[in-house]
């Protein structure tokens, strides 16, 4: 007579086989911004099942058959380039094909924000792009280690004029800019709420006009960034970002973006990869969009100076709603009043029922390692994937 344990084995083999045949019936009916009580459920089996396939794929590699290139899951792509945005709302980034990690996510990624002051709240409050389209024509000239060099066209004088501002904090670049010294103020930036040092003497009247801000508008710079905890692994205890809008990272890849700029065709050419704000772009994924598929990975590469790999740790948290910030044109810092980017992705990209009305693109991200180094080339080891749903409770962004 067969054992109750064989038996189980069994029935978990056959469910784990039926379910994998038809995977993409459940990612169909799963990856769509219709509501449905039976979603929940679905989804908590789908994703019990990658879990399952994770577990043997990994210990599969780790003890039976291990993979000549050393990675233990599923082959997920490989880094292709980061980018840092300095500034939060601003320019098109710096990119590079490789850069250190922080606790706070990517190395001077947001470390200053635009803001104004609410009366209404009472603490200086945050904007973006969509409120200042021509910030994004703003452009890094150049970066030395220590600082940060932009440039812009004067109105005042019709030519290039140029500043800079410190990677680190700086106190005496505060108390020369700052009519509150080196006392922090309260900053509001979605749902958190945190301190910064308020730069209200730092932006000229020229610079306000050239990009169409507040008369009000102040540059903020903050000592140790706001909360990150929803959504982040238990052991990450007292993890924080900066100007970031919640989690550390924006991860997309270069197949997606392919996706979207054939898909929005002429009437979007506009359309860059730095429109969507990412941190770290990967290239050869599966798919378009499979990247918001990954729960847990690992970047792994080979050191140069000496034989042996290093495997760094990542966790996703959320897919990414998309704002209208990608119909801007970098080039002219004019929206598109078409919006032909967002008009387009809203066909085939609402694929969260927890926010049924945006459009998904890139998937938020938080590394596990510290003071570690990102290069382009290094693999992408998928250790799980998970159909992921925003939950209101979940949401840093509500």
């Amino acid at each position: 007579m067969m054992g109750f344990s064989t038996a189980l084995i069994l029935v978990v083999a056959t469910v784990n086989l039926a379910i994998n045949k038809l995977s993409n019936n459940f990612e169909k009916y799963l990856e769509t911004p219709k509501k449905s009580k039976y979603k929940p459920y679905i989804r908590s089996i789908y994703n019990w099942n990658l879990q399952f396939n994770a577990i043997l794929l990994t210990t599969y590699h780790r003890f039976i058959n291990p993979r000549p290139d050393g990675l233990l899951g599923e082959y997920g792509g490989e880094v292709d380039h980061l980018i840092v945005y300095p500034i939060k709302s601003a320019t098109t980034g710096f990119k590079m094909t490789q850069w250190e990690m922080t606790q706070y996510g990517l190395k001077y990624d947001r470390i200053y924000m635009f803001a104004v002051y609410s009366e209404k709240n009472q603490r200086y409050e945050g904007f973006n792009m969509s409120k200042a389209a021509k910030l994004i024509t703003l452009k890094i000239k150049s970066f030395n280690g220590t600082h940060f060099e932009f440039e812009y066209i004067s109105k005042e004088t019709g030519s290039a004029k140029t500043f800079q501002l410190p990677c680190e904090i700086d106190f005496d670049f505060i108390a020369k800019h700052s009519s509150f010294g080196s006392v922090s103020k309260p900053i509001n930036l979605w749902s958190s709420n945190f301190e910064g040092y308020i730069l209200d003497n730092f932006l000229s009247d020229d610079f306000k006009s050239v990009f169409e801000l507040p008369e009000d508008t102040v540059l903020i710079v903050s000592a140790d960034g706001k909360p990150c905890s929803l959504g982040v692994p238990k052991k990450l205890t007292g993890r924080r970002t900066m100007f970031q809008d919640y989690y550390p990272l924006l991860t997309v890849s270069q197949e997606s973006y392919n996706a979207v700029h054939k898909d929005v065709g002429t009437e979007g050419n506009y359309v860059r990869m730095e429109s969507f704000r990412p941190n770290l772009v990967l290239k050869n994924v599966a798919r378009p969009f499979d990247e918001e598929f990954y729960l847990k990975f690992d970047i792994v590469g080979t050191n140069t100076k000496k034989t042996g790999s290093y495997r760094y740790h990542f966790s996703t948290s959320m897919k990414c709603a998309r704002c209208t910030i990608p119909n801007i044109n970098p080039k002219t810092g004019v929206p598109d009043d078409k919006s032909t980017v967002s008009k387009k992705m809203a066909k085939y990209r609402r694929t969260d029922d927890g926010s049924p009305y945006s459009s998904i693109f890139g998937v938020y991200t938080v590394n596990h390692d510290v003071g570690i180094t990102i290069k382009q080339g290094d693999k992408v080891d998928i250790l799980c994937r998970a159909s992921k749903h925003l939950l209101p409770k979940d949401n840093p962004f509500r």
